[in-house]
């Protein structure tokens, strides 16, 4: 019975082997997706065992299976794979891990594993890409022997592995950030930083490598300063100590004045300042290296001697009138100051106002005196006033005169001006009263002429007058002035102005004024005819046929002014006559013309001829003439000298011909106006030379009329204008005036109305034909009489007469013409006639892709009238689908038949439409908001993206509204969690680390997302403590960190920069500098706040004055420190003055002040100086006799290579240009006569372009 049992059970075995076998077939063993047990491996000789966990799916592999365990090469690629271990005895284990160690060649950030079987043969999907090392060197290196680099002058220097320098690779940092590919033993550097390097190890390995820290500093870096301003002010003798910060007896000091080394040593951290000389003035810095480094240089002190200013505001030279007065003043800085005014160098007795009026020439300055302080005296420049060189004055008349014409003349003074320096300017009219003048005539003075006017009331005072003016010793004559008044009694001709000359009797001109001792002279046309004394008559011979003109005489005597008479002009007798109108005259037959005699005669009598006979009984001045001929007029003068004058001739004539012309007289186009006004245009009248004028509308009443079409006359038509609107009236019309022997014909006018009816082609514009169908064409206008032609694509394709219709059956563009002889042709409007094109296509034939959930619409476009459809699927009618859409929810190929059933019968089958479903589902996740393993207290993960996709290529991203569609299931590690079924998962910091996927599922489809590994850390914050932030000399403070637990690692900054050695919870410190704490566990780092540790230093201590101070001798200053905790002031003796924060100085010379600050001293010097004045001399006296011969300055500016001398003459000459001045100018002797020689010079001295002094030097001999 068992044995039984045993069979079937066999058999059942077998059985279920079998089936095991044939599943296998489409459910083999499935070997699943490697997963790391380690983050970025960094293996050494000290360590190197890893674990990788795998796991696979039943059905179990063959007893004789092997599992490889295989590393791909560094970029991920497993062409030539790397076995890491492999495993025989985990056939039937379906989880297990692999633990193994990295080859010591393994260098790199894209590494993957996988797991190879033997039996199946089977290969496991890649793991995740990881980086791993194999650290040969697992010690950190040393660069640059652990020594510091000053780079000198922008030089470069190279920074050099010591202990490992044939590494394949290395990783270099300049303040603590990479140096892009920079990868060799060594690297050469230009800027100041903080450099270090490790062996490229990756960014997880290498730090095991990191060297010791090199600074980079620079040469240029102000590192060395002078303590005090950057600007002191020097007193003479009393020098002043500079003091170098930091004072270290092993650096080298330098010091440089205006960039001249002028002193230096070995712990020389002072310089004293000589003041009694005057080139102590200066530019200082100071220089400091220690045993041949690179120097390091100070910011610049600028040196000066304390000087007061006093100048003069006013212009240096003033010129003012005599009569005027000029305000000079002083601007000074000097303390307490006291003044005194000179004038040409001699002092102006009580003149010792800050202030002058200058009432006078000469050369002005003051000496401003200091009186507290630095006593001294300094002289201001020199002012010069002046008066003008000249002065000039120009008479004339003053009233209304004419040289002799004027019985009366008022001359004076026109204009004073005054010469200054070659410039010429007028004097105000107010000031003329400053003057004294006098007159003269002919050269002799007019002794009560002694204002600015005289005036001259006789001719007999004709003459030359001058003027002469007088002021503060300056005379002026004036211009000479001619006055010739006329005489009271003019002279004229007796009897009338005009004269009647008769020949051959003789009239006599003569002379109201018979004087003997004048001279006349007679003119006849501005020509002399006679001359003589007394001769004061003159005969006019009448016999000369000249002697008619313009006579008048004129009389003169010595000193007085020549008088002309008024002219006389003699004529003989006559007069003349023409007529109105004087030109030839076109006469109308029913107009007649009036002909006036015009005539200046006295007594005129008139006789009138026509075609040369006297026309008789008429002797009026008139004649009016109805008749054409040629008419003149003899006009007789009826006096003692009897004469007669014929007028012209002038023509009066009837037309010869006329014109007539006619036009439309209203808005007219050939052809489409349909009526039109005809009627004169003009009508004009000619005589046969040519000459023609127009005949007014209103004259047209003379004539008769006619009107004529087509050579025909028109009945009843009479008037000048005819109206037309017909095309039965079309032709050529004339019109014809008539009177007596005249007839005019007009021109000829083709007349061309438009039929008022619009021919057009019956029914639509657009006309569709049916196929094997015909349409009929038919004009609007139906004429019998008129040529119908039909055109089709502007081809002609018929014409006959009262052919008003034609059958189509094409398609194309068609009208109409019509024509007949003495008609305007018309056409129609064009039709277009096309044949039927129907269409249906479905509106999108692309592939598409839906979900299960989901439908999507097919739509069909046609121009059938009212049609019908049927839709198909794969080729299978679709019951009941007769729309023109069809909403699919189903895979397959969908397509239309559209019918036209009405009109035109029509079918047409659309294009075919491909509706698909996915083919696979695709999902990502992601940590959802930011996530720091060292901060965060929980993680969201969530989906990413959701796609669906066919084979095809077609992608669709899901939306989180039909997420409700899919199953979701979150796994760790790749076991389920448990109640997880959403889309999102928050993973609290309680929970284990692990690697996180996401399940997705649709139907039969099944997607795993990408995995993200979950990490918590904790570290507490960190607060470091400092008892004391001032650094004294020599001395440290400690700092504290508020954690020290000994599973932290602690690694100390000062000013960012990581401090070698420094990775404990305290830390002592020796440097000034910005200090802070990192500590780190488990890869997370927290900073600490920042404490800044300042060393003991004077900036910490502020003055409320500087620390050289200028006072005048017996004043006091009350100095004021803050920034202290106590004070402690010592007077030049070093005795104590006070022991608060201000003290009071007097004495001349150091003060010491030794503030506290926590436990720490500050000594700190204040200099005092007495004032001192530096003067220029402005006075000397070059007459060689030993003493002031030459302008001496002082030792501040003389000898001095930095100062520039110039000596102007009052022209702006330059005499002198030099630097270091001798004092030695003049080195000859200078007079103050003598050509380009003057009292006053001008001086300038000049540092840097910057003017130092400038004033006048006035030579005294």
């Amino acid at each position: 019975m068992n044995t039984i049992l045993r069979a079937q059970t066999s058999r059942l075995l077998i059985v279920a082997l079998v089936l095991l076998c044939v599943n296998s077939v489409s459910y083999g063993q499935n070997l699943k997706k490697p997963t790391l047990l380690f983050t970025a491996p960094c293996a050494s000789e000290n360590f190197n065992q890893y674990k990788v966990n795998f796991s696979w799916d039943p059905p179990l592999v063959s007893s004789t299976n092997t599992f490889t365990l295989e590393l791909s090469d560094a970029s991920g690629s497993f062409s030539s794979p790397t076995t890491l271990t492999t495993v025989s005895n985990m056939n039937t284990t379906l989880n297990f891990d692999f633990t193994f160690s990295f080859p010591t060649n393994t260098a790199g950030n894209n590494f993957r594993v996988r797991v190879r079987s033997s039996n199946p043969a089977l290969i496991s999907p890649e793991s995740n890409t990881f980086e791993a090392y194999y650290l040969n060197i697992n010690q950190p290196l040393v660069i640059n022997n652990y020594e510091n680099i000053i780079l000198c002058n922008n030089a470069t220097a190279t920074i050099q592995v010591n202990n490992f320098p044939n590494e394949p690779a290395y990783r270099w940092y300049k303040d603590n950030l990479l140096i892009s590919g920079q990868t060799g033993s060594s690297l050469q550097v230009s800027q100041p930083g903080t450099y270090y390097a490790r062996l490229e190890y990756g960014p997880n390995c290498s730090s095991v490598t990191t060297s010791n820290y090199v600074t980079v500093s620079s040469s240029g870096t102000a590192s060395i300063a002078i303590n005090g301003s950057n600007s002191i002010d020097l007193c003479t003798n009393s020098n002043h100590t500079l003091t170098a910060s930091p004072v270290d007896p092993t650096l080298d000091y330098f010091w440089y004045k205006d960039n001249t080394l002028v002193a230096s040593g070995l712990g020389m951290s002072s310089y004293t300042i000589d003041t009694s000389v005057q080139t102590a003035e200066g530019t200082y810095h100071v220089e400091a290296s220690k045993q041949g480094t690179c120097r390091q240089a100070s910011g610049n002190v600028v040196a000066k001697f304390t000087d007061f200013t006093a100048t003069i505001t006013n212009q240096d030279t003033t010129m003012i009138m005599p009569w005027d007065t000029v305000t000079l003043n002083t601007s000074t800085s000097a303390v307490s100051p006291t003044y005194q005014w000179f004038k040409d160098g001699v002092a102006i007795n009580g003149a010792t106002s800050a202030t002058l009026i200058a009432t006078d020439k000469g050369v002005y300055y003051a000496e401003i005196t200091q009186n507290n302080g630095c006593i001294s005296t300094k002289a201001t420049k020199n002012i010069t006033i002046k008066h003008p060189d000249q002065f000039t004055v120009t008479i004339g008349t003053i009233s209304s005169y004419n040289s002799c014409q004027s019985t009366q003349a008022t001359i004076g003074v026109t204009e004073i001006r005054y010469w200054y320096e070659g410039n010429i300017n007028p004097i105000n009219p107010t000031n003329y009263n400053q003057f004294s003048y006098s007159w003269t005539n002919n050269g002799t003075a007019i002794p009560s002429a002694t204002t600015t006017n005289y005036t001259i009331g006789s001719d007999i005072e004709n003459g030359t007058y001058q003027l002469t003016i007088a002021v503060a010793g300056l005379t002026a004559t004036s211009n000479t002035l001619t006055i010739q008044l006329a005489t009271s009694n003019p002279i004229a001709i007796l009897g009338s102005t005009t004269l009647a000359l008769c020949t051959g009797t003789n009239h006599t001109l003569e002379a109201d004024i018979n004087d003997s001792s004048l001279t006349y002279t007679w003119y006849k046309d501005n020509n002399q005819v006679a001359n003589g004394a007394g001769l004061y008559t003159y005969t006019i011979d009448t016999n000369s046929p000249s002697a008619s003109g313009t006579y008048y005489v004129t009389v003169t005597k010595p000193n007085f002014c020549t008088q002309t008479s008024a002219p006389v002009t003699a004529n003989f007798e006559s007069f003349s006559a023409s007529l109105s109108p004087n030109a030839d005259t076109l006469l109308m037959p029913w107009e007649s013309v009036t002909i006036t005699a015009l005539t200046n005669a006295s007594n005129p009598s008139y006789a009138w001829y026509q075609n040369g006979q006297l026309i008789n009984g008429v002797t009026a001045a008139t004649l009016t003439v109805s008749q054409p001929g040629n008419y003149y007029a003899i006009v007789t003068e009826n006096t003692s000298c009897n004469a007669n004058v014929t007028t012209e001739t002038i023509s009066v004539s009837h037309p010869q011909t006329f014109t007539l012309t006619i036009g439309e007289t209203s808005t007219y186009t050939a052809c489409t106006s349909t009526d039109i006004n005809l009627g004169v245009v003009e009508l004009r009248a000619s005589i046969a030379d040519g000459t023609s004028v127009i005949v007014p509308v209103s004259e047209y009443i003379y004539f008769s009329k006619e009107w004529q079409k087509d050579n025909t006359t028109v009945n009843g038509q009479t008037a000048a204008s005819i109206s037309l609107n017909t095309e039965n009236e079309n032709g050529n019309y004339q019109l014809i005036f008539k009177l007596n022997s005249y007839t005019a014909i007009s021109n000829s006018f083709n007349v061309q109305l438009a039929n008022s009816q619009i021919l057009s082609i019956i029914g639509n514009d657009n006309v569709i034909l049916c196929p094997q169908s015909s349409y009929t064409l038919e004009a609007s206008i139906q004429d019998n009489t008129k040529t119908y032609t039909w055109f089709k694509d502007n081809v002609q394709v018929s014409s006959g007469i009262a052919q008003y219709t034609y059958n189509i059956t094409e398609a194309g563009t068609y009208y109409v013409t019509t024509n007949k002889s003495g008609f305007c042709s018309q056409t129609s409007q064009t039709i277009t006639v096309s044949e039927n094109s129907l269409f249906a296509n479905l509106v999108n034939t692309e592939e598409v892709m839906i979900l299960p959930y989901q439908t999507t619409d097919i739509n069909v476009t046609t121009n059938m009238n009212n049609p019908t459809y049927v839709w198909y699927k794969d080729n299978v009618l679709l019951a009941g689908e007769t729309g023109a859409t069809l909403t699919v929810n189903a895979p397959g190929t969908y397509h239309a038949v559209v019918s036209q059933n009405n009109g035109c019968t029509y079918s047409a089958t659309t294009e075919t439409k491909t509706v698909l479903f996915p083919d696979e589902i695709t999902a990502t996740i992601a940590i959802q908001g930011t996530f720091s393993s060292c901060d965060s207290t929980n993680a969201t993960l969530s989906i990413a993206t959701l796609t669906a996709e066919t084979y095809s290529g077609i992608v669709q991203t899901i939306p989180i509204t039909d997420y409700i569609h899919y199953n979701f299931s979150w796994l760790n590690s790749g076991i389920p969690i448990s109640g997880e079924t959403n889309y999102t998962i928050t993973i609290p910091s309680t929970n284990p680390t692990g690697t996180y996927e996401l399940r997705v599922m649709l139907g039969t489809l099944l997607a795993f997302s990408n995995t993200i590994d979950i990490t918590f850390v904790s570290i507490e914050d960190v607060t470091i403590s400092s008892p004391d932030t001032v650094l004294c000399d020599n001395s440290t403070i400690l700092l504290s960190s508020s954690t020290n637990l000994p599973e932290y690692t602690y690694q100390w900054y000062r000013n960012g920069t990581a401090i070698v050695n420094s990775n404990m919870p305290t830390y002592s410190v020796t440097q000034d500098g910005s200090y802070l704490l990192e500590i780190s566990y488990n890869g997370c780092v927290k900073q600490s706040n920042t404490i800044t540790i300042v060393p003991v230093n004077e900036d910490l201590i502020t003055l409320d004055s500087p620390k050289t101070i200028n006072i005048p001798e017996g004043y006091t200053k009350v100095v004021t420190a803050s920034g202290g905790d106590s004070y402690l002031w010592m007077d030049p003796n070093g005795t104590v003055i006070s022991s608060s924060n201000s003290a009071t100085l007097s004495l001349e010379g150091i003060y010491t002040l030794i503030a506290t600050v926590g436990s720490c001293d500050i000594v700190m010097e204040i200099t005092v100086r007495y004032q001192v004045s530096l003067v220029i001399p402005n006075v000397i006296s070059p007459n060689m006799d030993g003493f002031n011969d030459q302008w001496v300055i002082p030792v501040e500016y003389a000898y001095n290579e930095d100062v520039e001398v110039y000596i102007f003459t009052q022209k702006g000459e330059v005499l002198l240009k030099t630097n270091a001045y001798q004092n030695n100018w003049p080195e000859v002797p200078l007079t103050n006569t003598g050509k380009g020689n003057t009292p006053v010079y001008f001086y300038k001295l000049i540092r840097n372009n910057m003017v130092l002094k400038q004033g006048t030097i006035t030579i005294v001999n």
